[in-house]
């Protein structure tokens, strides 16, 4: 896990763009070469069908992700069934029309996300380290796991616990980040090791 960052709305049609399948993958992204830090995050995801590439076979591992762009990939890795309750979830800046509705009626309803404090969600905007690392952890049913540490800053114990884990690399100086944005192939290569843990 390196670098981080967001997903403009063209990104968001990799969800759906035929590309690199799953299974035996005869075909593979023109981008992701066997030594690429996150091939194996980037395989195991493709070849559990949770992630597809576009239609010119690459996967883009340095693009940034955004908010429901990882909450997707989150919830399908961690096999969490979706549900469409009668009244979406009223953040104001969501169209119930879009396709991650369901992903975030399902997420709030798991208390997974609240979005912010003025009633939105930035669905389109930049998801950083300690999100998709608290969604993921959420999501996968490791709070419990998490370290008892008390701290003014929300994310800390899922850093920490990242940290004990090897979740995430350290920049040159020992920083984890927090704040970093996050890109495609680091978050494949994050939700890879999360589920490779024990129970």
């Amino acid at each position: 896990m390196k670098s981080l960052a967001l997903l403009s709305t063209i990104v968001l049609s990799v969800m759906f763009a035929p590309g690199v399948t799953s299974g035996a993958l005869s075909s593979w992204y023109t981008d992701v070469p066997d030594k690429d830090a996150y091939h194996d995050g980037i395989y195991y995801m493709t070849q559990a069908g949770f992630v597809t590439g576009y239609e010119d076979s690459t996967f883009l591992p340095k693009n940034p992700v955004s908010r429901v762009e990882a909450l997707k990939m989150i919830l399908s890795a961690a096999e969490v069934e979706l549900v469409s309750p009668e009244y979406p979830t009223p953040f104001t800046d969501i169209d119930s029309a879009q396709w991650y509705q369901d992903y975030l009626d399902t997420s709030v309803s798991l208390e997974i996300i609240s979005g912010y404090p003025d009633g939105t969600f930035k669905p389109l905007e930049t998801v950083n380290r300690a999100e998709a690392l608290k969604m993921l952890v959420l999501a996968s049913n490791k709070k419990s796991e998490l370290p008892g540490i008390e701290s003014d800053e929300w994310y800390t114990a899922y850093m920490a616990y990242a940290t004990e884990h090897a979740l995430l690399v350290p920049d040159s100086s020992g920083d984890y980040i927090p704040g970093a944005t996050l890109t495609r192939g680091e978050l494949a290569d994050l939700i890879k090791y999360l589920q490779s843990l024990k129970p």
